[in-house]
This record gives structure tokens, sequence and C-alpha cells, in this order.
């Protein structure tokens, strides 16, 4: 299946996904409207759309990046594994990074367009695909595009040989709405461990990613432009 753009129009379909959370698998279920449309760099949202990308047929439109400190960062599609079973799937985005220094971080950005007030809520998996079992999951949403991992928030987790489910806000930490210029970059990535890593290649695997953008009208709480 062709990774989605998702709205609230057409035909809902149930979705299940086993993921594990924790230490502890759960199983995530929600109902959402499947919709073929081509990938573009910057992805139209309209009121409670979503987005929902298993990385089958192509990554885009996530473009990768790194911090200081990282060399030999890319991100490719990989097969073998996948953490939507009900899609039938074996792919993922595998993301590449050499820690030429202590704990840099590499991430994949997408951009979506946003109203000017919109509350973003971010699912994904992660799980470690080659010597990332100390990594930490980051993950990042705002009006531009990062370009440190100082950007980026944590929850604490490292990557271990299970998929893993993830989600942005942190709970209980509820995030306002993001004000923004019609533009919302959504970045999801991998800050290596401190210690002695430096000049070996770290893999990490994302997979899953469901992105929802509701856009609200001014006058609501909201938080400041990020």
């Amino acid at each position: 299946m062709n990774d989605q753009i998702l709205n609230n129009r057409p035909r809902p379909q149930n979705f299940l996904m086993k993921l594990t959370l924790g230490g502890t698998t759960i199983a995530l279920a929600s109902t959402i409207a499947l919709s073929m449309a081509a990938a573009s760099p910057v992805q139209q949202a309209a009121a409670n759309d979503s987005y929902y990308f298993s990385f089958e047929h192509t990554l885009a439109p996530w473009q990768v990046a790194a911090s200081a400190w990282a060399s030999g960062f890319a991100l490719r599609q990989a097969s073998g594994d996948d953490a939507c079973p009900v899609l039938s799937g074996d792919h993922y985005a595998a993301l590449d990074f050499t820690p030429t220094s202590y704990s840099p971080a590499a991430w994949m950005d997408a951009t979506f367009r946003g109203s000017g007030l919109d509350v973003v809520t971010v699912d994904w998996a992660a799980k470690d695909k080659g010597s990332c079992k100390l990594c930490q999951p980051i993950f990042y949403v705002g009006s531009e595009a990062p370009t440190s991992s100082s950007q980026f928030e944590a929850n604490g987790s490292t990557l271990t040989a299970i998929w893993q489910a993830h989600h942005y806000p942190l709970p209980p930490n509820l995030v306002g709405p993001i004000r923004n210029r019609g533009t919302i970059h959504v970045a999801i990535g991998l800050q290596a461990p401190g210690g002695n890593v430096a000049n070996a290649t770290l893999t990490g695997g994302s997979d899953c990613v469901n992105i929802h953008v509701t856009p609200v009208t001014e006058g609501e709480p909201s938080g400041g432009l990020k």
C-alpha cells in the first residue's frame, strides 16, 4: 500500500497496529480514512486532516539532516521488517549516521502546510537496526526547520530490538497550538549515546508515522511561534 494522505472525507476503515511501549505490547486502534494522493514537498492540510507514512513505496516527502559531529548521515528505504502488520508491508525508513564526537543527532524532516495556528500530534514506531540500542528517539514540531539537536525533545527511552511506539506531545505535557507562517516542520530522529561510539555507524528504523494537523481559531489558548 502506498503512503497515504488521510482526511475526514473518504470512507473510513479500521486500523490496528501492535507495538511495544515501555516494555509492554499494546495495540493501537484508530479509525482512519484513506485517500490516495501523490506526495509533494509540502503537503496540503485541511481541517482535521491526517498524514500516514508506511514507507512501502517512497520516503517522500521526508529529508535527512543532522547536527554537528555527525557524518555519513543518510535516509534510505529498507526492507525485511515492518511495524504496521495490517498493511502487509515489509519496508521502513532507515536512518544512518556516524558520530565523529560526543552525542550528535540525525533526523528526518517533512514539511506540511499550516493554517497559522494548528494543533499537531505525531505517532510513530522506532527500532534499533544496527549498533543503536542506546540511541534516544527525538522529535520536533515547529514553524522552522530544526538545525540543532538542542531544538528536539526526547521521552527518556532508548531504542531496542523490537518496535516501540512514540507520541508527540509527551503526556501529560500538553502542547498548545503551534503558531506558524503557513509551514509546519515535523522531524523525528535519533540522538547518539555518549561515550565511545565515535566512528561507528548507527542505524535506527522508523515506521508507521501518523501526523494530525488541526487548525484552530485565534483566541483559543496557543503556544508561541516555535
